[in-house]
């Protein structure tokens, strides 16, 4: 059974996960009670010990980048319990749509949440969300590869255009493939798709949820003799 310090670190790894795969300004939203939460969140897991005073529950809001329901912003709204992830979070939409689709993506969260129990669900809800709203709404945002795509940061190099290869005597070919998953769920599995990607030297997005998939651009750069 996890400690409590244990479930911490593992909710601030997630938030850590949230803020990184989220980079858009104002995705990820802590009012200024929640960031001092977070604070000293992080200072007891740096610390690897648990105050004697108890740590107030992290919570905050994820703002869905891209994603209009109705005319409004579409919002996920979290609490963590000291037990998350082995206790389900309190998750709550927020968005300025009919009642009648608040109800539905609200029952999509619970559903996700529920099946998700044990393990960190703030990512799969995201892009669960996601997909309710373009379900049920369809003029809610751009198509869903294009929005839930997650980039693959800092990777690739502008210098391997075609104009610059050819210019230079070298031939270009651009290799695209597409890794079908049952499901990219898992927080280390997304880290390691990441930094696996930045050591081949590859370009690509990785959609998380179910099914999961991952699109891998790689650029071959042969010397013309």
């Amino acid at each position: 059974m996890p400690t409590e310090l244990q479930c911490l670190r593992t909710q601030v790894e997630e938030l850590e996960a949230l803020a990184a795969t989220f980079t858009e300004e104002g995705a990820v939203q802590f009012q200024t009670l929640e960031a001092e939460a977070l604070k000293l969140a992080k200072e007891a897991v740096v610390g690897n010990a648990i105050p004697a005073r108890s740590l107030p529950l992290l919570s905050g809001t994820i703002r869905i980048p891209g994603i209009h329901v109705q005319g409004g912003p579409l919002s996920l709204r979290f609490v963590l319990p000291t037990a998350y992830p082995l206790q389900c979070a309190t998750l709550s939409v927020e968005c300025s749509c009919s009642r009648s689709i608040h109800e539905e993506l609200g029952q999509v969260v619970r559903r996700v949440a529920e099946d998700s129990e044990g393990a960190e669900c703030l990512l799969l809800e995201v892009s669960e969300l996601r997909d309710a709203a373009q379900t049920l709404h369809p003029k809610s945002g751009p198509s869903l590869v294009t929005e839930s795509a997650q980039p693959f940061k800092d990777l690739g190099s502008s210098e391997y255009s075609d104009a610059a290869h050819r210019s230079t005597g070298h031939e270009v070919e651009i290799v695209r493939v597409v890794i079908w998953f049952h499901h990219i769920k898992s927080l280390q599995k997304r880290r390691f798709i990441v930094d696996r990607a930045r050591s081949l030297g590859v370009t690509g997005y990785s959609k998380p949820g179910f099914p999961g998939v991952t699109f891998i651009y790689v650029t071959i750069v042969q010397l013309l003799v």
